[in-house]
């Protein structure tokens, strides 16, 4: 199979430029150049550096917690998990409220979005469920 490669003017995340595009097929397209992030990214930069503060103030409370109790004993996994959950959850509400006209269907999706968080988190903190993934 022969791949023919041509100069176009291509938009890639918002930015015009002119590269080699190969024949690729429109969903693989459509993933690199019009994707989650790429979207996520070029809407939402103000949202995204408020997002990354407080992921970053909220993280701040256990890690000035274990300075002055015993009682909260977070390792740096701990850290990087609620990092990612933090990331995720606040990422998909960024997206999904963007995407969601309805105020009705927005909320509900908020609760939603909030409430499997807080369930994930419960269960990898004390294992409320019993599952592999709390460590019982």
């Amino acid at each position: 199979m022969v791949v023919v490669a041509q100069l176009v003017r291509a938009s890639v995340c918002g930015t015009e430029s002119r590269r080699f595009e190969p024949g690729l097929p429109p969903i693989l397209k459509a993933l690199l150049f019009e994707g989650f992030f790429c979207i996520l990214y070029l809407r939402m930069k103000n949202q995204l550096k408020y997002l990354l503060i407080s992921v970053f103030g909220i993280l701040l409370i256990p890690l000035l917690a274990m300075q002055f109790t015993d009682e909260v004993q977070w390792n740096l996994l701990d850290f990087i998990v609620a990092t990612v959950m933090l990331l995720v959850m606040g990422a998909f509400i960024l997206f999904f409220s963007k995407k969601i006209t309805s105020k009705r269907r927005r909320i509900v999706l908020l609760i939603a979005i909030i409430t499997l968080f807080i369930l994930v988190w419960a269960e990898l903190a004390v294992g409320i469920f019993g599952s592999p993934i709390a460590g019982s």
